[in-house]
């Protein structure tokens, strides 16, 4: 009886060791997978300043475990902190993009005739299909004044 009374307390206690560790009996390697997030990097912009109406030129590099195929070919831009932008993504030699299939995605953004004059500081991520949110880069525009004839 005794003996019966420990092994039902030892797996009591395995059980509550594996659910805090954040295991459980229904785990598989899909639910593991789907955790991972993609990475971004290299971040280039050009040009960092501007009157409206300039054309921003944006490449970054993405990075996923599970493969570009499962990336949103969006990137996100959040300015200001508040002002969220979604920008089309191209890793296919078109657009602006030099290589396709390279890692290397370009995308592009105008200044509008709305923005104020001033720096503007923009923070950059990527969704996965299985919406995982990459790390996030930063980036600070000048808008400057507009030039006229």
């Amino acid at each position: 009886m005794k003996r019966t009374i420990l092994y039902f307390f030892s797996l009591i206690a395995f059980s509550l060791v594996t659910t805090v560790a954040g295991f459980s009996a229904s785990d598989n390697n899909d639910n593991i997978v789907k955790k991972i997030s993609p990475e971004i990097s290299n971040l280039k912009v050009e040009p960092l300043s501007g009157c409206h109406g300039t054309v921003i030129k944006i490449t970054l590099k993405i990075h996923d475990l599970q493969g570009l195929d499962n990336i949103r070919k969006e990137l996100y831009q959040i300015r200001e902190g508040i002002e969220p932008i979604v920008l089309k993504l191209y890793d296919d030699g078109t657009y602006g993009d030099t290589a396709a299939n390279d890692n290397i995605f370009y995308a592009e953004t105008i200044v509008p005739k709305t923005a104020a004059k001033g720096v503007h500081e923009f923070h950059l991520f990527v969704l996965d299909k299985d919406d995982n949110k990459s790390n996030t880069l930063t980036y600070k525009f000048t808008v400057s004044k507009l030039l006229e004839v």
